[in-house]
């Protein structure tokens, strides 16, 4: 009590208001006090959201990298693998072509043996039967003389029909030969072109697919960027709410506070210099 310097007994009443007005303003910086603090640690929760928010975006980001790097990768190994079949696919078409080409080979030569047998058969058979002839003839010739040269006329005439009709089958052989010589190339000559045609439609096929995997790769890119732009508008709407929340949290708080009651001063009376300087430096 002697360090409030008054005495008790003089000035009671006055020394009760000192102590509740130094009570209330005790108070009062007290609730100021926790309100600054909560106000720091508001904006500093504000920040750790924000930091958040860019860490999370960073990880997004770089998730989403890694998933183009993915992709690309599939791609390639699916480019690769096509190009392993085409080149397996173009290493059997030339084989099969070799062996075709083998076989008609074999087949042309068998053929060509067994067209060259049959006219040594053919030239051996017009022997003997000339030689038939021959000995007939000269079996006729010893019987008969007249008749020998009748007979000998008779058989050279028949000698010239055979040599005659054999030239005729061999030109007639020959003349089937070259037609089938001429189909078998205008066959070959179709088939060169029908395997022409194939590989264009089949290049036309591959430039439309690759045109449509292109345009489905675009739309898909497209869908793509609008699907992040719509999830950025989003996040920067729920971002502004959470702001606007924590705004709209901070006036209540503010508004809700209790105001400061003001300190009655006796009629003809005023509070010390001192006391009013310590509750400005408060304020």
């Amino acid at each position: 009590e002697k360090g409030w310097g008054y005495n008790k007994e003089s000035s009671g009443g006055r020394a009760g208001d000192k102590w509740t007005r130094c009570r209330r303003q005790y108070e009062a910086d007290h609730e100021d006090i926790e309100r600054r603090q909560k106000l720091l640690e508001s904006k500093m929760a504000r920040k750790k959201t924000e930091e958040d928010a860019k860490v999370l975006m960073k990880r997004l980001m770089l998730l989403k990298n890694e998933e183009q790097k993915a992709w690309k990768k599939i791609e390639e190994t699916k480019k690769r693998a096509e190009e392993i079949m085409k080149v397996r696919q173009r290493n059997a078409e030339i084989q099969r072509k070799k062996e075709e080409k083998e076989k008609a080979l074999e087949e042309q030569k068998q053929k060509k043996a067994e067209e060259n047998l049959m006219i040594k058969k053919q030239i051996k058979s017009s022997i003997e039967l000339s030689k038939l002839k021959k000995q007939s003839a000269n079996q006729a010739k010893a019987n008969n003389a007249r008749i020998e040269k009748t007979d000998a006329l008779e058989i050279l005439a028949q000698q010239k029909q055979d040599v005659f009709m054999k030239n005729y089958e061999k030109r007639k052989e020959i003349i089937e030969q070259e037609k089938e010589a001429l189909e078998k190339k205008r066959r070959e000559n179709e088939e060169r072109r029908e395997k022409a045609r194939a590989a264009m439609e089949e290049k036309i096929l591959e430039e439309q697919r690759a045109k449509l995997y292109k345009e489905s790769e675009l739309q898909r890119m497209e869908q793509e960027e609008s699907e992040l732009i719509e999830k950025l508008k989003n996040t920067q709407l729920h971002q502004k709410a959470a702001l606007d929340d924590l705004e709209q949290a901070l006036t209540v708080q503010a508004n809700s506070s209790p105001p400061k009651k003001k300190t009655s001063i006796p009629s003809g009376k005023k509070p010390s210099s001192g006391k009013q300087k310590n509750m400005g430096s408060a304020k």
